[in-house]
């Protein structure tokens, strides 16, 4: 088993003092928010290079809503993820940790046609197609994460993720 840890829960005032900390206690890795961190790439890889501390994913930091109703959402998530990947591909990260949606439905009932997590379903595998090219080219995986009933209503148990996967 490998232990990382994410970056803001790491004491330190710079980044190497807390890759430093990290090695001596164990971890293996590290994970950054997504959120700024196009504009760290230099300091981080150079950072890297005097630790053995590997980046082990990129999470989230994406604007945006990947099922919102409003297609610019959409569009913003998406530019952000594609950036976000290529990135974590460049820092040899496994991935990026992608949530497709917090909180309740942005996307009509359309009962009795779909309901809202049918239509997110369709639409999430439809904006994957997409988004698994441009993994496969950066070198990082599209890391879909389950989370519990209080931050999503959507994709909250791990054979539901699975079943995306496999669809």
């Amino acid at each position: 088993m490998k232990l990382a840890c994410q970056e803001g829960l790491v004491p330190g005032n710079s980044l190497p003092e807390r890759l430093e900390k990290l090695a001596a206690w164990g971890y293996e890795g590290i994970e950054f928010w997504g959120g700024g961190l196009k504009e760290r790439v230099a300091e981080i890889q150079s950072a890297l290079k005097h630790s053995p501390v590997k980046v082990s994913t990129v999470c989230a930091g994406f604007r945006g809503c990947l099922l919102d109703a409003d297609p610019a959402q959409r569009d913003l998530a998406m530019q952000d993820i594609r950036d976000l990947l290529y990135v974590a591909g460049d820092l040899g990260a496994v991935g990026l940790i992608v949530v497709p949606i917090f909180g309740g439905p942005r996307i009509p009932n359309l009962s009795p046609l779909a309901t809202p997590e049918q239509l997110e379903r369709d639409l999430l595998l439809k904006l994957l197609e997409d988004l698994v090219q441009t993994a496969e080219k950066a070198g990082a995986h599209i890391l879909l994460e389950p989370l519990n009933r209080y931050e999503t209503h959507f994709l909250r148990r791990l054979e539901q993720a699975t079943a995306l996967c496999d669809a």
